[in-house]
């Protein structure tokens, strides 16, 4: 979907839709893209997703300075819509993603919701999503990281209730 923003007009968010062959969560160029259109425009606020299942996501900066650094590694980490499989943030999302599927294929559009957020914080992004729930509220989704002390090779993933 193209627009024109008219003279004297300030925008301050946008939508996109996801379709059914894609994830309905937000993916890592909705991540850039968000960045990129805050330089761009200060008053810019975040992005609203509608997905083919009827879902809905906001995707809001949080943290300015974090979002506005982490936008210096788009060459690094981005490959198309998303992260680059062989960098640091492609394979913690990776290592986040199957231990949220946990072997249930069902469970994917889930587990890629989780692993996106998770990648997030632990990256310093600055960027947070929002999920719509069943009052119509948008609620944050943030997963904190970390290393199981037992079992050093194993991260241990908590949902924050914000």
């Amino acid at each position: 979907m193209q627009y024109a923003v008219p003279y004297l007009a300030i925008e301050k968010a946008a939508t996109h839709t996801h379709h059914k062959n894609s994830y309905p969560a937000p993916s890592a160029e909705d991540i850039y893209q968000l960045i990129k259109k805050r330089k761009e425009n200060k008053d810019f606020a975040g992005s609203f997703i509608v997905a083919f299942n009827g879902e809905k996501y906001a995707l809001s900066i949080t943290d300015w300075e974090k979002a506005r650094n982490f936008l210096n590694t788009e060459g690094a980490f981005l490959n198309g819509e998303k992260w680059k499989e062989d960098s640091e943030i492609g394979k913690a999302f990776e290592k986040a993603y199957k231990y949220f599927e946990n072997g249930n294929p069902s469970k994917k559009n889930f587990a890629y919701e989780m692993a996106m957020a998770s990648v997030l914080n632990q990256s310093d992004t600055g960027v947070t999503i929002n999920k719509k729930d069943a009052s119509g509220n948008f609620k944050p989704i943030v997963i904190k990281t970390y290393p199981d002390l037992r079992k050093p090779k194993k991260t241990i993933y908590i949902l924050d209730c914000l």
